[in-house]
């Protein structure tokens, strides 16, 4: 059993910018089985101010957390 931990830069803008994301999101579930369990770290959040850290958190959880978290 493994868990998967996926760091990603706050700093980016993730509506423009998440093919890496999504790349490795796919990666893991197509090459593990059972829907393991993926962790998401948004790094870099102390170079943003909190409301624009709380959008791209928002962003990201409601793109990733369903198609591919489970």
């Amino acid at each position: 059993r493994s868990i998967y931990l996926v760091v990603f830069d706050c700093t980016k803008d993730i509506e423009r910018d998440d093919s890496r994301l999504e790349y490795w999101l796919q990666q893991i579930n197509s090459l593990a089985r059972n829907r393991p369990p993926i962790l998401l770290v948004g790094t870099h959040r102390d170079q943003r101010n909190e409301s624009t850290v709380a959008k791209v958190l928002s962003s990201v959880e409601s793109k990733y957390r369903k198609p591919w978290c489970g």
